[in-house]
């Protein structure tokens, strides 16, 4: 019996919500069809494009307060739709979430003039893309998280997302320096890159129907909200 209760006591000290979690800024974006974001130099790189042509596909590079600051085609086709969107510092990392031939769901990376510098093939369903400052992480609604070797696309570890059990799809992915980030369909998630074990929960109760894009800059989660085409910036201070 005591056995038991030790891990119901630890269960709760891991899940224990983030009662300070809020929304503190609220930014509109540039354009409809959010499906990734990411932070870079004081500014956010936001892709849109969903199942629009590949003329309506863009990577859309805000200030903090939503003034468009530079506009870079997309590396996808039309027959494919974004799924993450991560900046290493340099360049940027994109991640396909679908596509209807097996060859075009890939990892790319490129300059923030959209040159594609290297590309991988990678799993079809990826939903979101992060950078430890060495490897990169892609999530993807198998409920799987992946570390990728950056320099040969090979994956070096896989954890388990938050919910997997109840098929819960991860949404989008971000890295605080020490933690990994993800949405998924019932909160958003603070999690060991290590082992996946979940530190604390966002539960989103700001009835945001879709998050999409998730990203980590100036001590804040910023997060896309694609029903009401907004960017939010949440306090996660416990």
């Amino acid at each position: 019996m005591k056995k038991y209760l030790v891990l119901l006591v630890l269960i709760f000290v891991i899940v224990k919500p983030l009662h300070a979690c809020s929304i503190v800024d609220i930014i509109p974006a540039a354009d409809d069809d959010i499906e990734a974001m990411a932070w870079d130099n004081w500014g956010l790189w936001v892709y849109h494009g969903g199942f629009a042509g590949p003329n309506n596909k863009k990577i859309v590079k805000i200030d903090t307060a939503g003034k468009v600051l530079k506009i870079i085609p997309s590396p996808q086709r039309s027959n494919t739709i974004g799924g993450g969107i991560t900046s290493d510092g340099k360049n940027l990392w994109y991640v396909v979430q679908y596509a209807t031939h097996d060859a075009d769901a890939k990892l790319f990376k490129l300059t923030k003039n959209g040159k594609i510098l290297k590309s991988f093939p990678f799993h079809e369903y990826s939903s979101g893309l992060a950078w430890d400052g060495k490897n990169l992480w892609v999530s993807n609604r198998n409920s799987k998280i992946y570390k990728i070797n950056q320099t040969t696309g090979k994956i070096m570890q896989t954890i388990n997302t938050p919910g997997w059990q109840n098929g819960d799809e991860p949404r989008a992915l971000a890295f605080d320096g020490i933690y990994l980030w993800v949405a998924t369909d019932e909160g958003i998630y603070k999690i060991d890159k290590g082992s996946g074990a979940i530190l604390a929960a966002c539960v989103d109760d700001w009835n945001l129907t879709y998050l999409t894009g998730l990203t980590w800059g100036a001590g804040h989660l910023w997060a896309t909200d694609d029903d009401s085409i907004n960017i939010m910036k949440i306090d996660v201070n416990d």
